[in-house]
């Protein structure tokens, strides 16, 4: 009896340390993979340098920070209103924002538009430094909101990269 308990309670333990994380708001819920932690300020600031938001200790660069295995991934609030309902505009601007990392000889940028479902969604990649970044800006039916997020990783990992950020997209639900 006394190993059924105590197994028992290790069995409760494990399934609890491994329960999904689901960011969520009054706007949108995304449940995120199983492996993810909530990194606070703290531990954000000891974060591996590399892939520390900013790559050095720093102040929050999105208000909710999260570890995935070796990547970091940042959501925003979810913005809303007619300012952000324009993924083309937006596509623009961050194109012309990047143009320096072809100036200096980076040939990895790449932004485009697709729709997922009812969403449509802004997707911009580059690699520099042998780490890959990824910025999404996610849009509802509507265009009235957007969630927007960022992923950096190891560039041996952009695969599992994409993947992470395929599932991120795929199971967002805006919730108005």
């Amino acid at each position: 009896m006394k190993t059924t308990i105590i197994l028992f309670a290790i069995v409760i333990k494990a399934t609890l340390s491994y329960s999904q994380i689901i960011h969520s708001n009054e706007l949108i819920k995304i449940t995120l993979p199983k492996q993810t932690t909530k990194i606070s300020k703290q531990q954000l600031n000891t974060f591996s340098p590399q892939f520390n938001p900013i790559g050095s200790k720093a102040n929050y660069i999105q208000p909710y920070n999260y570890q995935v295995e070796d990547f970091y991934l940042g959501l925003s609030n979810v913005s809303n209103g007619s300012i952000v309902n324009d993924l083309e505009r937006m596509k623009r601007f961050q194109d012309d924002l990047n143009l320096y990392l072809i100036k200096n000889g980076n040939k990895t940028y790449r932004s485009f538009i697709k729709k997922i479902g009812n969403k449509t969604v802004l997707i911009t990649h580059h690699i520099s430094n042998k780490v890959g970044y990824y910025d999404f800006y996610l849009q509802n039916e509507n265009k009235t909101l957007i969630q927007k997020g960022n992923i950096k990783y190891p560039e041996a990992d952009s695969t599992k990269a994409t993947a992470l950020l395929d599932d991120i997209l795929n199971n967002a639900q805006f919730t108005h």
